[in-house]
């Protein structure tokens, strides 16, 4: 399905919108922290995220912001990680014992 004209007019606002609140972190309010996180892991494309982040003007703060908000392991992820290798270690002692 195609966007229509005023759907994109409205996702090339928001970026403008991100990319000028990135431009003022990290003295942003913990609001706007977490709509610009809302935005990149729910709203935007991957086009959108190549054109923040190949931005000279926002670059250096583009790439703060994403080792601070959103390079991080949620809780659920961490989680996952911790089960997934606990069950790896209990498969493996099982089939050793079996052997």
């Amino acid at each position: 399905m195609r966007k229509k004209r005023s759907d994109v007019a409205k996702t090339a606002q928001r970026r403008l919108q991100v990319e000028a609140r990135l431009a003022e972190f990290p003295q942003l309010p913990a609001d706007q922290i977490i709509d610009i996180v809302h935005w990149f892991k729910r709203e935007a494309t991957p086009g959108e995220v190549a054109a923040i982040a190949s931005n000279p003007r926002i670059i250096n703060k583009y790439r703060q912001f994403r080792r601070v908000y959103l390079n991080r392991l949620s809780a659920g992820e961490l989680i996952l990680g911790v089960g997934l290798g606990a069950l790896l270690i209990v498969t493996a002692s099982v089939i050793a014992a079996i052997a």
